[in-house]
Order: structure tokens, then sequence, then C-alpha cells
């Protein structure tokens, strides 16, 4: 009677109820897909306009900024730092991530946090305690449009992190870049493998929440 009267339509209106959200969920991830092409296409266009960007950079070197500036942060340096009782738990080499600096150059510090293995060769006393800095190229878009070698000079510094800090630091020119950044196919670096000794680093603020601050200027005007 009408007890299944009311069952049918309530059946009814259920069916009618999830046809309903069904056709609006297909028509929602239909949105979202198009919404993630959106997003996709606008992602190329953004490599697109910085492909151009660096083109322009290229192709107009007068208006480059006098100077790039990167910093890095070594973080957990306490573990990097060797300890004698556990040598091989040691970082030997770190380096940061890359970035491009001036018309194109796509570069990456590398530090070596007890000393290079050949130091004793280049007359550092003790080549476990001192951190050794170098800039190294890497290949990157513009390698075969920017000048070769490596033209610019550049510092390397490790940062004091304290109001009148005293950075410690190192300098090249490119008679030297010539010799260490001649290609990127091989990165040797240009650089110092004693830019500190680890007791020089326990002084002043070098190190700060166990972390120490990488500076890098190049200068773009030649």
């Amino acid at each position: 009677g009408k007890r299944n009267e009311l069952l049918k339509h309530m059946e009814t209106a259920t069916a009618s109820h999830l046809a309903l959200i069904a056709v609006e969920l297909t028509a929602t991830m239909k949105e979202l897909a198009a919404t993630k092409q959106k997003l996709a296409d606008a992602e190329n266009s953004i490599d697109d306009l910085t492909l151009q960007l660096h083109e322009v950079k290229l192709h107009h070197p007068p208006g480059l900024p006098k100077q790039a500036i990167h910093t890095w942060e070594i973080k957990n340096w306490s573990q990097k730092v060797m300890d004698p009782q556990q040598e091989f738990n040691s970082a030997r080499q770190i380096s940061s991530r890359s970035f491009y600096v001036g018309p194109g150059y796509h570069l990456f510090i590398r530090a070596y946090p007890n000393g290079q293995p050949d130091s004793y060769m280049l007359g550092v006393g003790n080549p476990k305690s001192c951190l050794g800095l170098h800039l190294c190229a890497t290949r990157g878009k513009f390698d075969h449009e920017v000048e070769w070698p490596f033209p610019f000079s550049f510092v390397l510094e490790v940062v004091d992190q304290q109001r009148d800090g005293k950075n410690l630091c190192c300098k090249k020119s490119p008679p030297y870049c010539q010799r260490a950044l001649g290609r990127p196919e091989a990165p040797v670096g240009a650089g110092t493998p004693n830019i500190a000794s680890h007791e020089d680093l326990q002084s002043r603020c070098y190190i700060k929440n166990n972390s120490i601050l990488i500076k890098l200027t190049v200068h773009l005007k030649k």
C-alpha cells in the first residue's frame, strides 16, 4: 500500500539524487583536469619566459648588474667535521645546489669540511683540520653561448655571523679561472684548500646554530 509507494518514491528520489551527484562529480573532474592542464601550460610558459630572459641578458650584456651574490648555508656542521675516532663517518666533500650567474654560467660551490685529499702537496700543514672551498662549473643551457674560460673574478667568503663581522675571504681573478674553470665538462674548480682552519672557525661567530654561511660574489664587469 502506501508504505510500498513511499519506499518506491524514496528509491526513485535516491537514484535521481545519486545520478545528479555522479553528473556533478564528472563535471568537477573534467574541470580539475582542465585546471591541471592550464597549470602545466602556465609552467611551460614560465620556463619559456625564463629562457627568453636569459637570452635577452646574453645578447644585451650592458644591462647586467655589476655583481652577482649567492649564499649557501652548510647545516649540521659538527657532523661534517672529522672526528679522529670516526674518520670514515665524516664528510669528505659536499656541494651546494647549482645556480646561474651573469649571462648564463651554471655554477655550484664545493666544500671540503676536512680538507682536500691532495692538500699535503699544496703546502697545507694538516689538510684534515681545515675547510677548503671551490667555485665549480657544471653543464647548463647556455654553455655554447657564454665565453670560456670563465672570465670574471670572484670572492668566496665564510661569513662572520655577528654585527661587526670579519669574513674569511678567498679572491680569484680570471688568470686563475682560465686554468680551473676552463669548461664545465671538467669541473675542477677555482678556490683554496684552506680558507680557514677548524680552530679559526671556532672563533668569533663563524659557526652559528651549528651552521656556517658561505657567500659568493662574482664581479660581472671585466
